[in-house]
């Protein structure tokens, strides 16, 4: 082949020079709203301009009107130009289940929190129960249960020493107290007690209630 027809590799390159490329204005772009509803776009922008609490906006229409991309552009948009709003985080409310409580924490920590949260219930389940099986924890459990025991069966002698005076006869079992009336040193049966007089029981109710306040009185 004759070296006349050989091309330079450099002559395969084509070379533009931008500054003789003539392109075109580029204008800015307009946002996103509903063609035809100027009246809607206007309501919005007002009503998310309130600042003040209370002030609902509700948007309805026919589907495929644009409504839900008109309203998030427009917030999007809006979100931009104010402060990162706080995070909220909900507890809750031992008193009322019903309502729990809100932690105003800083924008962003709510999940940090969340996380922290998290580690911690981890560490405290891996931690309490090598407490609750250590020698020492048992020790004092002992000993608190020996001194709990003592009190609770001196608190329930003096309670059946008052029971008495009320010809009333108290009876334990395991952990729980009952009362029952007594009839000539004898105690009486359900169908026995509802054969009393309506005085003589309303004087029953009374002295079981006061025993049991005698009862919580001593324990404490």
């Amino acid at each position: 082949m004759p070296n006349t027809l050989k091309l330079p590799v450099a002559s395969l390159k084509l070379h533009v020079d931008l500054a003789d490329v003539e392109l075109p204005e580029v204008q800015p772009r307009s946002p996103k709203a509903i063609l035809g509803q100027p009246r809607a776009q206007s309501a919005l922008e007002f009503g998310v301009a309130m600042p003040a609490f209370g002030y609902n906006i509700f948007v309805m229409g026919e589907p495929g009107l644009g409504r839900l991309t008109m309203i998030s552009g427009h917030l999007d948009r809006l979100s931009k130009t104010l402060p990162a709003p706080s995070s909220y985080v909900y507890v809750d409310n031992f008193d009322n289940t019903r309502e729990p409580r809100a932690l105003c924490v800083p924008p962003g920590y709510g999940q940090v929190f969340s996380k922290d949260i998290e580690k911690l219930i981890d560490n405290v389940l891996a931690t309490f129960p090598a407490v609750f099986e250590s020698p020492t924890y048992q020790q004092k459990k002992t000993a608190i249960e020996r001194r709990f025991n003592q009190a609770y069966n001196i608190a329930i002698e003096l309670v059946e020493k008052k029971a008495e005076i009320f010809k009333i006869a108290l009876f334990r079992e395991r952990e729980t107290i009952t009362f029952t009336p007594l009839k000539d040193n004898k105690v009486l049966n359900d169908e026995q007690f509802t054969q009393l007089p309506q005085a003589e029981r309303d004087v029953f109710h009374r002295h079981v209630e006061e025993l049991e306040d005698y009862l919580g009185d001593v324990l404490l």
